[in-house]
C-alpha cells in the first residue's frame, strides 16, 4: 500500500510569496546552514493529515470540495514572526495572521468536520502560513 504525506493548504498570491521570500533572504544573511523553502512552495496550512493511503485521495478531494462550497472570499493580513521548537534551534518559522480570522477558522472547522467523517481528524496545530526548513541547524538572530 502506497502512502502519501498530505496536508490541506491555501496557495498564497505571487506578490505575497515574493515579500515573504525577501524576509527569508534577510534572515538567511544572519543564519548559516538553513535550507529555506522556495517561494513557490510557501502556503497557508489549514490541516496536516499525515500519511494517508493513496486510495483515499478521491474521498479527501470530495471532502475538501464540500468544505469550501458556498464560502465567500475573505481577507487576511500577515503580521509578525514566531517559531516552533526552541528559539535557538527552531524547526518552523511561522507568520501571524490578522484580519477576518473568524472566516478562516470557520473554513478550518468545516474542513475538520468533513475530514473527521473519513477518520482523518489530523493534528490540532494552529492555522499558520509556514516557512519550514531543516530544523537541525542553529539559527543566529
Amino acid at each position: 500500500m502506497e502512502l502519501l504525506r498530505l496536508f490541506v493548504a491555501i496557495d498564497l498570491p505571487r506578490e505575497l510569496k515574493k515579500n515573504i521570500s525577501q524576509v527569508q533572504r534577510q534572515l538567511a544573511q544572519k543564519s548559516k546552514g538553513i535550507k529555506w523553502v522556495e517561494d513557490v512552495n510557501l502556503h497557508l496550512t489549514l490541516k496536516f493529515l499525515g500519511e494517508v493511503p493513496t486510495e483515499r485521495r478521491n474521498d479527501i478531494h470530495l471532502a475538501i470540495k464540500d468544505s469550501v462550497q458556498k464560502m465567500n472570499s475573505f481577507k487576511l493580513q500577515l503580521k509578525g514572526l514566531g517559531t516552533f521548537g526552541s528559539p535557538g534551534k527552531p524547526n518552523v518559522i511561522w507568520i501571524g495572521i490578522e484580519g477576518q480570522r473568524e472566516k478562516l477558522l470557520n473554513l478550518h472547522n468545516r474542513l475538520d468536520a468533513k475530514l473527521s467523517h473519513l477518520g482523518l481528524a489530523g493534528k490540532k496545530e494552529g492555522i499558520l502560513p509556514t516557512l519550514p526548513w531543516e530544523g537541525s541547524r542553529k539559527v543566529l538572530y
